[in-house]
């Protein structure tokens, strides 16, 4: 236990700095605990640094502000990293370099399939631990969602034993903003980056293929809701599943009456610019979803898996039409808009180790939505 401050200002050098704290963490919070920075100016950089005990534990470091309205920006993403298969991690110094100014983690941050509080303290310190991504995360503002490994283990859903502390954990070990709604528990939330509004969900809380949800009542209506209302350029949902029909059971594909919930809701109410991504099988993907009509917009999915485990394959490539691309091996998604264009464009790529782009391919508003009649 320790005084934790944190300094931060506009300038590199700091002679500006306000300093933040200090806050002493208790054993009883795993000494985690968070420093809110407040009255920040939109679309600005902000250089810091950490103080432990009045010392300097760590400096140089820097994050940028969300612009507030239109602007070009990067968003990357990923799933699945497993600590015994890559100790490493290299692609997080990968991701890192390129510079994004987000990043969503949309699943299997860690592997411990467990609730028990002891293993998920173990497994969440020796994640944050690790070198790439300790300092990915200093630079890069994170976002986070769970899926099966890091919620209670391999193909879990709302009926495990025990949810409620694996929820403790999570919201512990990570910063993210207010999570559920309503009261209702869990792990769903959204927020806005310039022009563009994301939808965090939480696919295992309230699970129950009994019921036929995936989301569960108050998370469904919440999402429902918040599309309709958002004014957002492009809104992108992100689920720890595949939104993918054709995908295994252990996805979006057990609970396609709730999917079309989403879709029909998305489509009949005119709600432009949606997009959808995902992770979990280990390999990535840009596809579409669903088909244009004479009232519809099609809907793409982009798939990232895994940052640092095993990889499966692609054995539908050749036979989908609406599979664009598909590959192998270690990968991270990098979604980048541009909302100050005329016709607002996304760009979906696939980058794998040492930064290398796999594809690129590019949408624009128009395209995603709904046709004038």
């Amino acid at each position: 236990s320790a005084e934790v401050s944190v300094r931060y200002g506009v300038a590199q050098s700091l002679v500006d700095a306000a300093t933040l704290g200090p806050v002493v963490p208790a054993m009883a919070d795993d000494f985690v605990t968070v420093l809110e920075l407040t009255e920040l100016t939109p679309g600005t950089t902000y250089f810091y640094e950490v103080l432990v005990d009045g010392s300097v534990a760590r400096s140089g470091l820097s994050f940028a502000t969300a612009p507030e309205g239109p602007a070009t920006f990067d968003v990357a993403f990923g799933s699945c990293a497993k600590y015994t298969v890559d100790p490493a991690m290299p692609i997080f110094e990968d991701i890192a370099e390129a510079e994004p100014d987000l990043f969503l983690l949309v699943g299997d941050s860690h592997y411990a399939g467990s609730t028990n509080q002891d293993t998920l303290r173990a497994f969440f310190l020796e994640r944050h631990r690790i070198e790439t991504v300790a300092a990915m995360h200093t630079q890069i503002p994170t976002w986070v969602t769970w899926d099966d490994w890091d919620y209670g283990g391999n193909n879990t859903d709302g009926t495990i034993v025990a949810k409620e502390a694996g929820l403790a954990a999570f919201e512990r070990f990570w910063a993210n903003p207010t999570m559920g709604s309503g009261g209702a528990p869990g792990v769903w939330h959204s927020f806005r980056w310039g022009d563009v509004e994301f939808f965090m969900l939480d696919d295992r809380y309230h699970r129950s293929l009994a019921d036929g949800t995936m989301l569960g009542e108050e998370q469904l209506a919440w999402l429902l809701w918040g599309l309709s209302t958002s004014t957002a350029a492009f809104k992108v949902m992100a689920s720890g599943v595949q939104w993918y029909q054709g995908s295994h059971a252990d996805t979006w594909a057990s609970y396609s009456d709730e999917w079309q919930v989403i879709i029909d809701h998305i489509m009949t109410q005119g709600i432009d610019g949606v997009l959808t991504i995902s992770g979990d099988v280990h390999h990535a993907e840009i596809r579409r979803i669903t088909e244009a009509s004479a009232t519809t917009y099609p809907l793409w999915e982009v798939t990232s898996s895994p940052l640092a485990n095993t990889s499966g394959g692609c054995s539908n490539a050749n036979s989908d039409e609406a599979l664009i691309f598909c590959a192998t091996g270690v990968n991270y998604g990098l979604i980048r808009f541009d909302t100050a264009a005329a016709d607002p464009t996304v760009s979906l790529e696939i980058h794998t180790l040492d930064g290398v782009e796999l594809t690129s391919h590019t949408l624009t508003l128009s395209e995603l939505s709904t046709p004038a009649l």
